[in-house]
């Protein structure tokens, strides 16, 4: 909980106005969307295309903040707290110019705030139509995975006969070789509207300054910090 609200603190860009509604743009070109059925072993699908990315529009800190929402929204559900999610990457079109726009503090940033702050268990990374210089675009994001997701990432290029292996076509839109409708993010994205008020009661919530947050939970004692080894106890932190 320290480490979330300390990430929330420290990328105000991607956390302020943290809100369904300011994210229109990106959900109207249906970058993220989350499938509506499960998989076999009960896990939420999470897509993103890379491609729909309009730079003329916004940034990719939008981007972000977008699927950061999708996960949130999801954490409110009690059998994905349990059974986790799973990553479903489209990055046909992605393109030099996307790839200008990033760079390691982005990468670092992003995997920061899914990886080590969002309670959320992400069981596997799937990526599909990979252009052929991916390598460098996934090359901003690796060094920040931990050992077991690093091992959780599965690339297919174009064969979506392969990702059938680990998503069914059962539960996929008719665009990924699944039996479902072709992809429309509009249900998803009436569901994230719908939890706007609560978005902005979620917002009211955080640290106080990094320096009294870290002395009031008990950090700094043996050369622990607060988000990497708790001591003590929590306590009321006062204004």
């Amino acid at each position: 909980m320290v480490k979330y609200y300390e990430v929330r603190q420290d990328y105000r860009d991607i956390y302020d106005n943290f809100v369904p509604s300011s994210a229109m743009q990106v959900w109207n070109d249906g970058l993220p969307h989350v499938l509506p059925d499960r998989d076999s072993q009960g896990r939420r699908i999470l897509m993103y295309r890379v491609g729909m990315w309009d730079l003329n529009k916004y940034s990719a800190t939008e981007c972000i903040r977008a699927i950061l929402m999708c996960m949130e929204q999801m954490l409110e559900d009690e059998e994905t707290q349990v059974n986790g999610i799973v990553f479903l990457g489209d990055y046909e079109g992605l393109s030099m110019s996307h790839l200008s726009k990033l760079g390691p503090t982005f990468g670092k940033r992003t995997i920061d705030a899914m990886q080590n702050a969002m309670p959320m268990r992400i069981k596997e990374s799937h990526y599909v139509n990979e252009p052929k210089f991916f390598e460098t675009a996934f090359g901003l994001f690796k060094p920040f995975l931990n050992e077991k997701l690093k091992k959780r990432v599965i690339f297919h290029g174009e064969d979506i006969g392969n990702l059938h292996k680990y998503v069914s076509s059962s539960i996929l839109p008719s665009d990924y070789g699944g039996s479902k409708p072709p992809f429309d993010n509009s249900s998803w994205v009436k569901e994230m509207l719908a939890a706007e008020e609560a978005f902005k009661a979620n917002n009211e919530f955080g640290l106080p300054p990094k320096r009294k947050s870290i002395d009031a939970l008990g950090g700094n004692k043996e050369g622990k910090d607060a988000s990497g080894g708790l001591v003590g106890a929590f306590r009321k932190l006062e204004d």
